[in-house]
């Protein structure tokens, strides 16, 4: 197409009509190129004078482009995520190039606008198309800000809830079982099994110290994913101390003395024996951790600590969570000489498939005015259980930020950095795998005079189940068929669940 002669100031030369037309044709030119910088960074640039730094700007986001692709390529979109979001350093790297190529992304634009900006125009219209460049700007701008945002968020997590050392680093002890962290692709080929602790902590203003209200073993074969869930009564008596711990001295034969000294205050009693404990500054998870293993006989190889106050806050910013609620359960509600405390209930979570949010999952886990410890615990195992199966990525990645400043308050872990691809790893395969629940109730345990041996038995028998015998042949047939002469049998009654038995998470809830 032929442009029309221009004068010394740049105005077209000729008739109203072919002016009209040249600002039209340069106003199409003009969006069009800004347009498609915004798209691709310098491509707009390089139809203009500036056509060398227009081709550069492109050149450089073509080579980053296929940077990005070899690696997914070689590593798989989720391995190069994950690795990626569990690597500080790394983040740390990516922020600054987001922050570089956005800026040279929204100058580019700016050039591109600035060479082909019509001449001769209206400043109505001059606005108009400032006002587009603007807009294009912004196009790039703000997902731009918003991934330095999220970034930033999530390497503050990382820095602040996996900033300790892992337990084998911390304590040097070979017995403790872990990932190798320098075997990527099978980071768990060595490790069989691994125990992780699950504390829900409160430490309320009504209460000296931190009380474990809720103690939970996840025994993880690290393989198959298969994970049994190991409750502890929190009103446990006589629970022993290994000799090695400092308060085996002051309790030789347990923590016995009276319904005072139960299970949940063993981390207190630690922490006013602070003295006893040189060089440890938190011997409360220590001696927790370690009669624990002498209740259960599983090692304690990781450990994490949710708040409980901080714990609908963390369910709300999962968006809720879905629960077969099998008995109407109040929030709420205080017990005083044997009888609920009037107004002391203050709405109720009613039987049936509900989606609780932060509160009502709360007190789903907490309460037991109507019920007891035991039934609580049971609703506790239903909850992790829950939690894991229904985490879900895209809603994680939507509410991170809110997920991350509640995670950062109120969630305690001796995981370290270098070993988060590994857990997620673990994650996957629990998710994958059976989840049981093993349960240590009255029905099975006497909590004031426990039998630790025979809990040991129970632990070992859920983590590794008998098989089942095989079916012998009747000689009719194929082995354990019915005779064709036999008259067929109603279906057998129910049966009672085994105490002494693990059951599947979603059986127990």
């Amino acid at each position: 197409m032929s442009y029309l002669p221009r004068d010394a100031d740049g105005e077209p030369v000729g008739t109203r009509g072919e002016r009209r037309h040249e600002r039209r044709h340069s106003t199409r030119r003009f969006l069009g190129l800004t347009a498609l910088g915004t798209v691709i960074p310098g491509a707009g640039l390089s139809f203009t004078k500036r056509r060398t730094t227009g081709l550069v700007v492109l050149a450089g986001f073509i080579v980053g482009l296929v940077v990005l692709l070899a690696n997914i390529g070689s590593q798989g979109l989720k391995a190069s995520v994950i690795d990626l979001a569990v690597t500080p350093e790394r983040l740390v790297f990516l922020t600054v190039a987001i922050i570089v190529c956005a800026l040279i992304w929204i100058a580019s634009i700016v050039l591109t606008s600035h060479q082909t900006e019509p001449r001769g125009i209206e400043p109505a219209q001059s606005w108009l198309l400032r006002g587009f460049t603007l807009l294009m700007c912004l196009v790039v701008l703000v997902p731009s800000v918003q991934a330095v945002r999220l970034l930033s968020v999530h390497r503050s997590l990382l820095n602040t809830v996996f900033k300790g050392k892992s337990p084998s680093e911390s304590h040097a002890n070979p017995h403790y079982a872990r990932p190798d962290v320098h075997n990527e692709q099978a980071p768990w080929a060595n490790t069989p099994r691994v125990n992780i602790l699950l504390l829900g902590s409160d430490a309320g203003t009504d209460r000296v110290g931190i009380r474990t209200d809720s103690m939970i073993i996840a025994s993880v074969d690290t393989k198959s994913g298969n994970t049994v869930l190991v409750s502890v009564p929190r009103n446990l008596q006589d629970v022993p101390f290994p000799k090695n711990n400092p308060l085996h001295e002051l309790y030789p034969n347990g923590y016995d003395c009276g319904s005072q000294c139960l299970m949940n205050a063993v981390w207190t009693l630690a922490g006013e024996h602070q003295k006893l404990f040189p060089g440890n500054d938190n011997p409360g998870l220590t001696t927790t951790q370690q009669v624990l293993t002498q209740v259960t006989g599983l090692p304690i190889d990781y450990t994490l600590i949710v708040d409980l106050h901080g714990f609908s806050s963390l369910v709300n910013a999962m968006g809720g969570v879905n629960i077969d609620v099998k008995e109407r359960l109040p929030i709420g509600g205080k017990v005083e000489n044997g009888a609920i405390a009037p107004g002391s209930i203050k709405g109720w979570i009613e039987p049936g498939k509900q989606h609780l949010d932060g509160h009502q999952a709360l007190w789903y886990s907490r309460s037991r005015a109507t019920t007891d410890d035991f039934s609580r615990m049971r609703r506790q195992r239903c909850m992790v259980g829950a939690i894991v199966d229904q985490v879900n990525p895209v809603t994680m990645v939507e509410k991170y930020p809110r997920l991350a400043s509640v995670l950062k308050k109120n969630l305690q872990t001796d995981i370290s950095q270098k070993e988060l691809k590994a857990f997620v790893t673990l994650v996957e395969r629990m998710q994958k795998g059976t989840m049981k629940s093993l349960a240590f109730t009255n029905d099975n345990t006497n909590t004031v005079h426990p039998d630790f041996a025979k809990m040991h038995q129970l632990v070992q028998k859920a983590i590794h189940p008998p098989k089942p015998p095989k079916k012998k042949s009747n000689g009719q047939g194929k082995a354990g068929s019915t005779p064709k002469s036999a008259p067929t049998s109603s279906p057998s009654p129910t049966k009672t669940q085994n105490p002494d038995s693990a059951v599947d998470v979603n059986q127990a809830c």
